[in-house]
């Protein structure tokens, strides 16, 4: 079973029900995971994904990808959010900074002092 957020809410479910089982005198059930499939993000409006055997790719698996997202987050206020986040980022491109350091603040930090050679 995969270690992330999307696959805790089933074992959770059957826990939560095995507690009503076993309070109940009923025989526990044993927990299996089958996975729906996988999905993946790749660039800019790209993605591929397997779902129940069949592969998808480009905008087709994206646009998967983003709908069975919405499903995840808990409210309608949250969903808003992420829809009103992906609007903003079709709109707009990406602000993508990069820095670079040139060992200009190689001094930088309480009570750092320059060596001899660069103090003037």
């Amino acid at each position: 079973m995969p270690t992330n957020g999307s696959v805790c809410h089933p074992p959770g479910s059957h826990a939560g029900g095995q507690d009503l089982w076993r309070a109940n005198g009923r025989q526990l059930r044993p927990f299996h995971f089958a996975a729906l499939g996988t999905q993946c993000v790749i660039g800019h409006h790209t993605a591929c994904a397997e779902i129940k055997g069949l592969r998808f790719s480009s905008l087709f698996a994206w646009l998967l990808w983003r709908t069975i997202y919405l499903e995840k987050p808990p409210g309608l206020d949250r969903n808003v959010r992420v829809m009103a986040d992906w609007a903003i980022e079709l709109l707009f491109p990406r602000d993508i900074v990069q820095t670079i350091d040139l060992g200009m603040n190689r001094h930088v930090g309480a009570g750092a002092q320059l060596p001899p050679s660069e103090a003037a």
